[in-house]
């Protein structure tokens, strides 16, 4: 048999033979397992009208194979809920991301219920060279239902996700009313 503890957002698994495991995140960091190391664990692929695709996880990240991709590009999304943000604390997105072929993804942080208000929203063109892109934002709202997703649907095109992280920025960002922009405090 197999048990599973947790523990201040730790994970530690128990074997019947008291093997013990564990799955550690780095301090600061709210996304948990980016780099795939375990898998799919705390990712979930959503698949909504009519959208179809599988992942599988290899040396390169998450590799999402999509076989329909749906009428609307969120019809086909990675995701990761539960995530604690705080109002008006700045926050970085960043992940290495590639396509089979030239394709736009849509990145997204915001609420995983009622309102889905999202705190960040921006869509990215991949190409089959891998590239780091990083994106910093300002929830207007606290949250502790927050989730990232990775919309990728209308598209058959299949993309692969790694070294997916969200930190607090290094800059506090604020609303400046006078210029109606973000800018650093």
């Amino acid at each position: 048999y197999t048990r599973q503890l947790v523990f201040k957002n730790k994970i530690l698994i128990m074997t019947r033979n008291m093997t013990a495991s564990a799955i550690f995140s780095i301090a600061g960091e709210l996304i948990q397992n980016g780099a795939f190391d375990n898998g799919t664990a705390f990712w979930t692929l959503g698949q909504y009208g009519g959208g179809a695709a599988t992942a599988a996880v290899n040396t390169n990240g998450c590799q999402i194979s999509i076989t329909s991709g749906g009428s609307d590009i969120s019809h086909v999304q990675l995701i990761q809920a539960g995530l604690t943000l705080e109002a008006n604390k700045s926050y970085v997105i960043s992940f290495d991301v590639s396509a089979t072929a030239a394709r736009s993804i849509d990145i997204a942080v915001g609420e995983a219920s009622g309102a889905f208000t999202k705190y960040l929203q921006q869509t990215a063109a991949i190409t089959a060279t891998k590239q780091n892109l990083k994106f910093e934002f300002l929830p207007t709202a606290s949250t502790t239902n927050a989730r990232v997703e990775f919309n990728i649907g209308k598209s058959t095109t299949g993309i692969t996700l790694d070294n997916i992280s969200l930190t607090a920025g290094s800059t506090s960002l604020v609303w400046n009313t006078t210029l109606g922009a973000l800018t650093q405090k």
